[in-house]
Formats: structure tokens, sequence, C-alpha cells
């Protein structure tokens, strides 16, 4: 894993954590209790760069999505106790965080870090993956038995939310033109680390292809004339190679749609 790739893993499952736990403690609206009004505005000017670097692709809306892990890492360490179930002991997480910051640092700065200390990273990056990941899982009653998708994003930046359980249908609001290629990056956990298998099938035109195995997948559809229509819908599903699944031969499952115009004549 690159370090750049190690960073964001760990970013990102801190910031899940931080939503979950804060939201509950104070609502929705925790960030505005967390954060002075100087960096909350830092963060929506974060926000607004980005939306201009990367037109006309979507970009995450929530100003979670924009701190970085010191920040992050602040929100820890004054609210320990909300977060210690999930990450242990706190003077072990606190090395662990130290070593993210160094790291972090160097290839920020063009220096190349050295090959122990990426497997490092990559091991941290692991560590605490592993560690949100079963403290957001236990909060279903399903968790130990069966996976869960993380997260899907298309390659315009669409990403629904993720609920275990329910079928969800995210609206992108794009047309698509046949010929156009979507990649999607799928990311998923086993609490048994069984093997996860991918489907993506659409409706209409049926499979999108073969299976796609692992833990962090891409997939590219290809658009073709048989999606032509204004109600594309594209299923990706993930099941583990065990004999029992969630819902019939499926663990979990989630939906984009879009609408395709027809060829020009």
């Amino acid at each position: 894993m690159e370090p750049t790739a190690a960073i964001s893993v760990i970013e990102n499952d801190l910031r899940h954590l931080l939503d979950a736990v804060m939201s509950v403690k104070h609502g929705h609206q925790w960030l505005e209790k967390c954060y002075t009004p100087e960096e909350l505005q830092a963060l929506e000017h974060r926000q607004l760069e980005e939306s201009k670097r990367r037109a006309p692709a979507k970009v995450p809306v929530s100003l979670l999505s924009y701190t970085h892990f010191y920040q992050l890492r602040k929100i820890i360490d004054k609210n320990w106790q909300d977060f210690s179930t999930a990450l242990g002991e706190k003077k072990e997480f606190s090395v662990l965080a130290d070593k993210v910051e160094d790291f972090r640092n160097a290839p920020a700065h063009s220096r190349e870090l050295l090959h122990h200390e990426r497997a490092l990273l990559e091991g941290i990056a692991g560590t605490i993956r592993t560690s949100v990941t079963t403290f957001l899982s236990t909060r279903s009653p399903d968790a130990k038995h069966y996976p869960v998708i993380e997260w899907v994003r298309d390659s315009f930046g669409n990403e629904p939310e993720m609920s275990p359980g329910e079928i969800q249908i995210y609206r992108t609001e794009l047309r698509l033109k046949v010929g156009d290629v979507v990649t999607f990056d799928m990311r998923g956990w086993d609490p048994q680390g069984r093997e996860l298998r991918w489907d993506v099938e659409t409706i209409p035109g049926g499979p999108a292809g073969p299976a796609v195995d692992g833990t962090d997948v891409s997939f590219d559809l290809v658009i073709t004339e048989a999606m032509v229509g204004e109600n594309l819908f594209v299923d990706i599903s993930m099941a583990s190679d065990g004999k029992y699944h969630r819902s019939n031969s499926r663990d979990h499952r989630t939906t984009f749609m879009y609408s395709v115009d027809p060829p020009s004549m």
C-alpha cells in the first residue's frame, strides 16, 4: 500500500468513527460543538477549493471529509472516554498516532519513506481499520455473522451512505452516453476474514461482467445500447464465500441510478 493510500485509509476510518460516536453524543451538528468558527471556516474553504479543482465531478458535502489527521486526533484526545472502547489503550493509540503524523509529513514534503517505515504505516492502517470497523459493526446485532460494504464510489464522486439490511437506491442525477465507462471503487469487510465476492448487474442489461474477488476492488462498467433509458439501475452486491448469507445469496448491496441517452442517429 502506498503511503498516501495508507494515510487516506486511516483518516477515512477515523472520520467514520468520529461521526458515529460524536453524533450520538452531540447530534448530527456535532462539528459546530467541537470546532471553532475559524476552524469550520477553514474546512469550508477547503471544500470550495476542492469543488473548483474537481469540477464537474462531485465532491463530498460533509465538512468532516476535509479534516486532516491532527484535527481528528484533537477531537479523539479531548473525548477519549467516548473512543476508548473502539481504540483501546490511550497510550498505545498515542504511539501509533505520533507515527502517523510523522509519516504523513514526509510524503507531503516530497520525502520518500524508507521500506520499514512504509511497512509500519501500512500495519498501523490495518490496525486502526480493524479496530474501527469492529467497533462500528458491533452496533448491528448481525454484525458478527455477515460482512458489510464499507463504501462504494463511482468515478463521478457519487458515494451512497451504507446501512446493512436496507435496500438503497442512490439517484445520481447523471446522464450517460453509450460507450461511457463508469468505474466503481468498492471496499468491504468481513468479521470472520472470509473472501469477498462482488457482483455487478444492470437493469436493463443484466450481469455486467464476471464477479470480482477481494476486499478493495474496482469494476469498470461500459455503457451499452441495452442500458438506454431514463432509469438505469446498477446493482452492486457483495457476499462472503461462507455457507450462510444475510439475505438469500447476498450479504450487502447498494444500487446506483443513472439515465442513458439514446445514441445519435
